[in-house]
């Protein structure tokens, strides 16, 4: 047999075994499925130009290398049910695409589906012989070596080492801080992008590893166990809690194969089995994630919200069924979940998970994308999957144990390979990554050599003569109709890659500031792909800065409605995103309050727990002369965010004749949740946020009366120290009585105010974060100028202290639009902060639990804004 690697079928016939051109298709599918998989990032890059485009050259490789095979009669059909089981995949994805509500999307993805179709067709017609499956798994263990070393070799250069830098900055200033793979950013992500996605490809791949080394020997024994424990600290790694759960499961389902497989080795095996349970519980209660996700399931007093991770899940799981539930039988489409997902999430949400690109579960994204039939088909394809898995094991215990005489593959291999299978199959219960090009290809190799296995005499060396081929005319027919498909879907893509190169080139032309030609730029890839909402929204944001940086009066007018047109248009594109509405109300505002109440409103409705959605919404109302509307949704505001109340922008003329109304309203909100029956925590919550109200107006009777339901140290400090001068002693005095705060030791005057303030500001950032020493030590040295300018301690917390500007900017913009090419855009509102209270003091404003009555509030305020 030939050493090359073709893609097609072994065949005597020499001019077809000896073609380069197999040869080049399979050498470019090893190559594609290798980038994909040790590529830095390869996620995120592949929503970046050019890397979309090479991987949408790399998923035709998997139809062409089908036609080569059906072209040449060496296809092969799956076997079992599976072949109606894929045609009805690809019945699907076609109607699901075509009763879309983004028809464009979705047709996107489900090309994508159709060629991972494609793709286990042509391995599984390849799959030949047993030196092939050999090849094959040898590839693929080794390749999961290499993505171990280079994921823990990048981890650690990347990632690990400069956190350790970090904390060794912090210790110098006093600061302990330890490593904790609970943080997000410490998790290794290296190379995919996202720990949950090293997770699951590891996960299809560690068990294959410990198979190699059970049937190899010698030199390979030792290079494959190394290569499995190595995976296995890669996997620790990622701190992936799912991850524990799929092990435990491929451990099981390896245990309880290998009982039904080897009776006689059940005593040793359960030992074994032992041991790794035992191994498998320390790690889990050893990784504070998992500690941490039990605590909050058991937990009677945090209920679904006493794991933020655990709840967002809750969240986008609903999410999912809502979506479903609105296109039941052929789902809202592949594609749609990013699009519609504002549209759907629950009001009880909160501020958790307000967007995503991914349910973070597959059963709720088939569910929601694709329907009933795609549930449907997910649990047969799996039942026929079981089905042809038992057939291989039952024909094993009937051989006499003595090998798998009628398959291709090793009995060891088949269980790691089904073990692995079944241990993803858990974890993707909680995540969704089937749009991950190297999991997806590691689900086909395992999926591709299982039922290669089922196939009888597949071992034999003449394994063509047994093929049974495909008719020529048939063959010729499915060919062609093949290449027209191929030609149809590539004058189709054409466009669409031609846009998204033309807006990588404005993008780059406006880093370098010129502005005409990212509008040119950008106005070309929206007529070539006019159903993308991305481009209008870069225009839109992007023309609205231009407009709110200009000095010229008639230029930022143009600008902004060009702003206007392309916010709109953007809009139109993409209906259920509250940051469209958002920022469109505030280009608004000044000209037309009215159109951008109706906005907001809409932005409301979409999330309607978003800090400054309603203070977006009270604004426009002032603007409109609605004051009493204004007053009431100013109100929500304050109640989702207490904070906001110290904001200086306060001061502005506008709101200034507003504040008292607001803060009164507010006042009778609180009254309201004290007298109320509440639990123990919301009720201190509710008694502070009122104290601080008095207190802030400087009514320090009421705010003591408020307070005496919530004692504390720094409240008491608050009362004695209102009406009192830096420096004095009563300042020293009680600066010393309490544990040393940052605050009050600089209004005490104290010579370790600044190495407090330092310490203070540095822990609040954490190790893995750039330390920006200069930029702290200015802030401090500003605090420290504020206080000559006070009259007195109340006087620099609620008017002298220092104050600073600040837009969010949203950091999921690219991740959520599925483009990355693009600058993050920060919101036209620039929200004002106390520095003094943010930094230093804003446990003394917790956040205030949703209520009845806040629900009723915001009941009204809509209901009134629809009247």
């Amino acid at each position: 047999m030939s050493n090359r690697l073709p893609i097609t079928a072994a065949t005597s016939d020499t001019s077809r075994s000896h073609s380069l051109f197999p040869v080049a298709i399979a050498i470019s599918i090893v190559i594609f499925y290798t980038l994909f998989t040790l590529l830095p990032n390869s996620s995120g890059l592949m929503v970046k130009w050019p890397w979309v485009f090479l991987w949408q050259v790399g998923l035709m490789l998997g139809p062409i290398a089908l036609l080569m095979q059906l072209w040449n009669r060496s296809f092969r059909p799956l076997g079992g049910w599976l072949d109606w089981l894929a045609g009805a995949w690809c019945c699907s994805f076609v109607l699901s695409a075509a009763f879309a509500q983004f028809s464009h999307q979705a047709f996107w993805y489900s090309w994508a589906a159709l060629c991972a179709i494609a793709f286990l067709y042509a391995l599984n017609s390849w799959l030949t012989s047993t030196s092939r499956v050999e090849r094959l798994l040898t590839f693929q263990g080794g390749l999961c070596i290499v993505f171990s070393s280079l994921s823990l070799t990048s981890w650690y250069l990347q990632t690990v080492r400069p956190y350790l830098q970090n904390i060794e900055i912090l210790k110098g200033y006093g600061i302990e801080t330890t490593v904790d793979l609970q943080q997000l950013n410490i998790q290794n992500w290296h190379p995919l992008g996202h720990q949950n996605y090293v997770a699951g490809y590891l996960l299809l791949t560690i068990p294959l590893l410990l198979g190699l080394a059970l049937v190899q020997s010698s030199w390979r024994r030792i290079v494959w166990s190394l290569g499995f424990v190595l995976s296995l600290a890669t996997l620790y790694s990622t701190s992936s809690r799912g991850s524990l759960f799929g092990l435990a499961t491929s451990l099981m389902v390896a245990l309880c194969l290998s009982f039904w497989l080897y009776p006689r080795l059940r005593r040793l095996l359960l030992s074994a089995g032992i041991i790794g349970l035992g191994l498998l519980s320390f790690w889990g209660f050893s990784t504070s994630r998992i500690r941490d996700l039990f605590s909050a399931l058991t937990s009677q007093e945090a209920g679904l919200a006493g794991s933020s991770e655990f709840f967002y899940r809750v969240i986008t799981n609903a999410t999912g069924w809502y979506m479903g539930l609105d296109h039941p039988i052929f789902g809202a489409g592949l594609g749609s979940v990013t699009l519609l997902y504002q549209k759907y999430r629950p009001d009880w949400a909160g501020r958790e998970a307000e967007l995503t690109f991914q349910l973070h579960s597959t059963p709720a994204q088939l569910w929601a994308e694709l329907g009933l039939i795609g549930v449907a088909l997910a649990i047969a394809s799996l039942v026929a999957l079981a089905v042809i898995i038992i057939r291989q094991y039952r024909k094993q215990t009937l051989s006499d144990n003595t090998s798998l005489l009628a398959s291709s593959v090793s009995p060891i291999l088949l269980t790691a390979l089904v073990s692995g299978l079944a241990g993803y199959v858990v974890y993707s219960l909680i995540d969704y990554q089937l749009d991950n090009i190297c999991i997806t290809g590691s689900i086909i190799i395992a999926v591709a050599v299982v039922i290669s296995g089922h196939r009888p005499t597949l071992a034999s060396t003449d394994a063509q003569s047994r093929t049974k081929r495909v008719p020529n005319n048939l063959s010729k027919i499915g060919g062609l109709f093949g290449i027209g498909i191929i030609a149809a879907v590539s004058i189709w893509l054409y466009p669409i890659h031609r846009a998204w190169m033309l807006s990588s080139q404005g993008f780059l032309a406006l880093q370098k500031e010129d502005t005409i030609s990212f509008v040119a730029y950008l106005e070309r890839a929206h007529e070539l792909s006019p159903w993308e909402p991305y481009y209008p929204y870069q225009l839109g944001w992007n023309l609205g800065e231009l407009a709110f940086q200009s000095t010229d009066a008639r230029k930022q007018e143009a600008l902004r409605q060009e702003s206007v047109k392309w916010f709109e248009k953007a809009i139109a594109l993409s209906p259920n995103r509250e940051f469209g509405y958002s920022n469109l109300g505030w280009l608004l505002v000044n000209s037309d309050p009215q159109k951008a109440t109706e906005t907001f409103t809409k932005a409301a409705k979409l999330v309607p727990r978003k800090n400054g959605i309603y203070f977006a919404l009270g604004y426009s109302l002032l603007q409109e002369g609605e004051l009493e509307l204004a007053v009431q949704s100013m109100t929500v505001a304050l109640i989702q965010q207490p904070i906001l109340l110290t904001s200086p922008i306060w001061r502005s003329t506008e709101l200034a004749a507003l504040y008292s109304q607001v803060l009164t309203s507010l006042e009778n909100y609180l009254q309201q949740q004290v007298s109320s029956d509440l639990s123990n925590s919301k009720r201190s919550a509710a008694y502070q946020t009122l104290g601080m109200l008095h207190w802030w107006q400087g009514d320090y009777d009421l705010a003591a009366t408020a307070f005496a339901h919530n004692p504390t140290q720094l409240n008491d400090a608050l009362l004695v120290l209102a009406d009192t001068l830096p420096g004095s002693e009563t300042a020293i005095a009680v600066s010393k009585q309490i544990k040393p705060h940052p605050i009050l030791s600089v209004w005490a005057q104290l010579e370790t105010s600044n190495d407090l303030l330092l310490r203070s500001a540095l822990s609040k950032i954490p190790a893995y974060a750039y330390l920006d020493e200069t930029e702290i030590s200015g802030l401090i040295a500003n605090i420290q100028a504020s206080k000559a300018l006070s009259s007195d301690f109340h006087n620099w917390l609620t008017q002298s202290g220092p104050s600073r500007q600040r837009r969010n900017q949203r950091l999921g913009f690219g991740t959520i639009s599925r483009h990355i090419d693009g600058p993050l855009p920060r919101d036209f509102l620039a929200t004002s902060e106390n520095i003094l209270i943010t930094n230093y003091l804003s446990s003394l404003f917790p956040t205030l639990a949703d209520s009845s009555d806040l629900e009723s509030l915001m009941i009204e305020l809509k209901t009134a804004l629809s009247a």
